[in-house]
């Protein structure tokens, strides 16, 4: 009996639990199920947006090897307006610099490598950089390419001896040959090795320079 009592009391408080707070848990499970369809239609959108820039990635490269550079330019600056942060639009966008270097538009590839500094992770910002530095060399802005490289340490091999090609063509033999040192230190033959014979190629240039 009285567990029966029990029972009832339990029932009836629970009931009278309901009566008060049905509306708030109303809310709470009408929240719980906006969120997971915003989580939804967040992912489902995001999905839809990789394949968008997949499939402009896939037109901008031949595009752009078939000579159609306005229609590639203008796939790349869509992507860059709607998707700057994926990898497809940072792939995009070195194809495109190889394309204004091939062409012989410097200024050109430089803005897009700035872009990718300014938009992208820090590898692909480095990886710019490294190209970004390259080009003002050739352009005499040596200076400028040895600032851009400061720093650049995931390519670190690759950046001194950049810096060293920089420092050559400012004159400053001494400097030059403590980067491609630097270069050559950091310079990992198992997984870079062709980088890794152009260092002491040009190590042993300065090195004979120099005497």
């Amino acid at each position: 009996m009285k567990v029966y009592e029990s029972d009832s009391h339990t029932e009836k408080a629970l009931l009278i639990w309901w009566k008060e707070n049905k509306f708030y848990l109303a809310a709470v499970i009408a929240i719980i199920i906006i969120s997971i369809a915003a989580v939804t239609n967040m992912n489902s959108h995001k999905q839809k947006s990789s394949l968008k820039a997949a499939s402009l990635f896939y037109n901008i490269v031949p595009n752009l090897l078939h000579e159609q550079g306005d229609i590639a330019i203008k796939q790349t600056k869509d992507l860059q307006i709607q998707q700057p942060s994926s990898i497809y639009t940072s792939m995009s966008t070195f194809h495109l610099v190889k394309f204004y270097v091939n062409n012989k538009k410097y200024d050109e590839a430089t803005k897009e490598l700035y872009w990718l500094i300014d938009n992208s992770n820090t590898e692909i910002q480095a990886m710019a950089k490294l190209k970004l530095a390259r080009i003002l060399i050739e352009l005499n802005q040596a200076k400028k390419a040895i600032e851009i490289l400061q720093n650049n340490d995931i390519y670190r091999a690759e950046s001194a001896l950049i810096t060293g090609d920089a420092l050559m063509k400012e004159k400053e033999i001494e400097k030059a040959k403590l980067s491609y040192k630097k270069a050559k230190d950091s310079c990992n033959e198992k997984t870079e090795y062709e980088l890794c014979n152009l260092i002491d190629m040009k190590f042993s240039s300065v090195n004979y320079v120099s005497k």
